[in-house]
């Protein structure tokens, strides 16, 4: 079957797609109906609320969107290229951004306290910074045994990848 690695990226973005597309709509809803339908909120607070964090949840999708848009030929219309791999690492990161923020929404609907949720996207993003400037040093320690072992999987390694390489640490400390 020629192309079947694009074609199941292809059916793989789409159905990642869609989780997002319905999360951010379903969080959009949910503070319309609450905030400004049950409580009557119609201040610019409420407003800039929403237009803030739907604008980041938007944004978001759309930049997924574009990165996950297939190649076709021309003028087969066969698909050459199913798009990136959403899976990867910093396409997981803008997924994660999505849900901090949608989450937000759907907090602040109920209190303004629920900013507070938006402090984790700092948060990650010095994770990755110290991950990352870590990894130019050695990420190896040796255990009691004397062997090496790796404590952080490879930097810009995807899901499948980390959870092959949690899978690799586990029966290493199992034989141990």
């Amino acid at each position: 079957m020629a192309n079947a690695a694009a074609k199941a990226r292809l059916k793989s973005n789409a159905a990642v797609l869609a989780r997002l597309r319905l999360i951010v709509a379903g969080s959009a809803a949910w503070f319309v109906l609450i905030r400004v339908l049950l409580r009557g909120d119609l201040k610019l607070g409420a407003a800039l609320d929403l237009i803030l964090l739907f604008g980041i949840n938007l944004v978001s999708y759309i930049t997924l969107t574009a990165f996950a848009k297939p190649k076709k030929e021309l003028r087969t219309g066969e698909v050459v290229d199913g798009g990136a791999d959403l899976g990867a690492y910093g396409f997981e990161l803008v997924q994660d951004l999505i849900y901090v923020t949608s989450l937000t929404l759907v907090v602040v609907s109920l209190s303004r306290m629920g900013w507070w949720i938006m402090t984790v996207v700092p948060l990650i993003g010095v994770y990755v910074a110290a991950s990352k400037s870590g990894s130019d040093q050695t990420a190896d320690s040796t255990s009691a045994t004397g062997d090496a072992v790796s404590l952080l999987p490879p930097v810009g390694a995807n899901r499948r990848e980390r959870r092959q390489f949690a899978k690799e640490q586990s029966a290493q400390s199992k034989r141990r």
